[in-house]
């Protein structure tokens, strides 16, 4: 007998509920396999993003690279900076925010404004 026509016959025998469950059962894994790998991917770039090492394919033709002051730990918002809390940073230009501090010594001894992450390039707006 054809097994094609021997597993649509078994599967006539299977009752609704056990098909629903299998196939609601096979829906969960392969979400959690692509958001998963969807996940590892964005831990990776945030990571490379941190430590500068952000190449893109728009980034390596120019090659134009921009000085940056980003935070080296979370700096709470109404935080004075001191200069342990930031440092320089060379990122590609077309990764650098436009009115982002480029020296840190034009930084230290002002106030954060708002909450900034570890990692994070300090911008005009983020402080007073």
């Amino acid at each position: 007998m054809n097994p094609l026509r021997n597993f649509f016959l078994f599967l006539s025998k299977v009752p609704p509920a056990v098909i629903l469950l299998v196939i609601i059962g096979l829906a969960v894994l392969v979400t959690m396999m692509v958001t998963g790998t969807i996940s590892a991917e964005t831990q990776e770039a945030i990571r490379l993003s941190r430590s500068g090492e952000v190449t893109t394919s728009e980034n390596t033709t120019s090659g134009a690279q921009k000085q940056v002051v980003v935070a080296t730990i979370y700096i709470p918002a109404g935080t004075k900076i001191d200069s342990k809390f930031v440092r320089a940073a060379k990122v590609p230009e077309l990764n650098a925010w436009d009115d982002a501090f480029s020296s840190t010594e034009t930084l230290v001894g002002r106030i954060s404004r708002r909450a900034i992450p570890a990692g994070n390039q300090i911008r005009e707006i983020d402080v007073d």
